[in-house]
């Protein structure tokens, strides 16, 4: 399972040095909308839902920054879109914590950006491995650009 994880985060880290020149407008803004997680520890299996905001900084040429609110978690992100598609496309990356000792978090999410409006569609994977209790947790989300607030992340630690 780490090596897999491994894998998908070297994949990321590898897409995030890609030279990509994204055609979707400006994904900067907030976004709400409800999340719906599943989570499986060594003890349990739990089942929550409850509303979510991602503060997205967009730097230009496919780099995008996003913070989940409450997670601590700010993910350094890949977004591309196909030249026949300019408005829609995919984004996807590593929390800037994600550690092959410990696990950490990866989002994906297709996206949908034209003007004033915008949303992201997807999934948040948190993965707990080592020393600690393991754990799998799978949030899907479907959120609505609700500001076009710049929150304004320098980048990952």
């Amino acid at each position: 399972m780490a090596a897999r994880w491994l894998r998908v985060a070297l994949f990321g880290a590898l897409a995030l040095g890609a030279d990509s020149a994204s055609a979707l407008d400006d994904l900067t803004g907030v976004y709400s909308g409800p999340l719906a997680c599943a989570s499986t520890t060594d003890a349990e299996s739990a089942r929550t839902k409850l509303d979510g905001t991602v503060y997205v900084d967009d730097h230009g040429g496919g780099n995008v920054f996003l913070y989940l609110n409450n997670s601590l978690q700010l993910f350094r992100a890949a977004a591309v879109s196909a030249p026949e598609t300019p408005d829609q496309g995919r984004l996807g990356g590593p929390s800037c914590s994600i550690s092959p000792l410990t696990g950490g978090w990866l989002i994906q999410a297709t996206v949908k950006a034209k003007g004033e409006q915008a949303s992201l569609k997807g999934e948040f994977v948190t993965v707990g491995v080592g020393a600690a209790a393991h754990s799998v947790q799978v949030c899907r989300f479907s959120m609505k650009r609700i500001s076009r607030e710049d929150p304004e992340f320098a980048g990952c630690p």
